[in-house]
């Protein structure tokens, strides 16, 4: 006979996400090198850390959504007052099968630029401003293990915008880069019927894909490539679980990808799903009453 707390035990297992378990084994090494793209920084000129990883031989860390297993590498950053650190820019990772389910991970090299916009105007120090970034992966092969490290990038306040060093100019014309979706000719995005439809010119690619990245509570399905000769045309089954939200605005995010190589290029696509935020509203505010309920009755 099933029991109420085994029954619980069942529930709560197929809610908990699938992490590879850390060992207690030496750790694999991991190295960070953080640049910044120029020798300065300008009031009209955003900062851009570079923050390269190297990962040992056989080993692979995760994108920022890991897929079916991993955890997400992070970037945060500490920077002077004033300055406000925008979301990091991941390069189109690989794509693995694990427990017969995809992962989105990175091997043997992988470079994540950290934009960051400068104030209006500075009138601290303007020697050296400092600008520390800590960046967390989780690195896997046959045993899995958490690593971190920081560095601080010292950069001078300067009254005139400076020139991007020459290495980094080669680090954003990488195709693996995502660009914009916009940037792609006459290729759009949007929610239709229940699936996220992107339209487009055809591509010469032997392989479009789709790398999901979705906003808390957006849930996306397998895409379907429809096989016309005029035409790209790909949609993606997208529903929406209102209570898992987490107060944030639903999005259908992704990589539009062609090519089978990671190296290969990649789009950003984003599309706001419209659904009714008075349910929204609902559950925040029952979520605000439950944890404020638990609080009173903390002893």
């Amino acid at each position: 006979m099933v029991t109420l707390m085994s029954a619980l035990f069942v529930l709560v297992a197929l809610l908990v996400p699938i992490v590879p378990t850390p060992t207690q084994d030496a750790p694999p090494t991991v190295t960070m090198k953080v640049r910044s793209c120029t020798t300065s920084v300008n009031d009209s000129q955003p900062v851009a850390l570079v923050c390269t990883l190297k990962i040992p031989e056989g080993w692979h860390i995760y994108w920022k959504n890991p897929g079916a297993l991993g955890v997400p590498t992070t970037i945060e950053v500490d920077v002077p007052e004033g300055f406000k650190v925008q979301p990091a820019l991941f390069p189109r990772p690989m794509v693995i099968d694990e427990s017969t389910e995809a992962c989105y991970v990175y091997k043997n090299e992988v470079t994540l630029i950290q934009p960051i916009l400068p104030p209006e105007s500075w009138s601290g120090d303007s020697d050296a401003l400092p600008f520390k970034l800590t960046c967390t992966w989780f690195i896997c092969r046959d045993k899995c293990f958490i690593g971190s490290a920081e560095q601080t990038v010292m950069l001078p306040w300067t009254q005139t915008a400076m020139a991007p060093e020459p290495w980094a100019r080669a680090l954003f014309d990488n195709p693996a880069l995502p660009r914009p979706l916009k940037l792609r000719p006459k290729t759009t995005a949007e929610i239709r019927n229940g699936h996220l439809v992107i339209e487009g010119p055809p591509t010469k690619a032997n392989a479009v894909g789709f790398i999901p990245d979705p906003t808390p509570g957006v849930v996306l399905g397998k895409p379907l490539v429809d096989p016309q000769e005029d035409r790209l045309i790909m949609r993606i089954p997208v529903s929406v679980q209102p209570g898992n939200t987490l107060g944030e605005e639903p999005f259908a995010k992704g990589l539009l990808t062609f090519g089978e190589q990671a190296t290969m290029s990649a789009y950003q696509v984003s599309v706001p799903i419209e659904i009714d935020t008075t349910e929204i509203e609902s559950i925040r505010e029952q979520r605000e009453q439950r944890e404020q309920r638990e609080q009173r009755e903390q002893p």
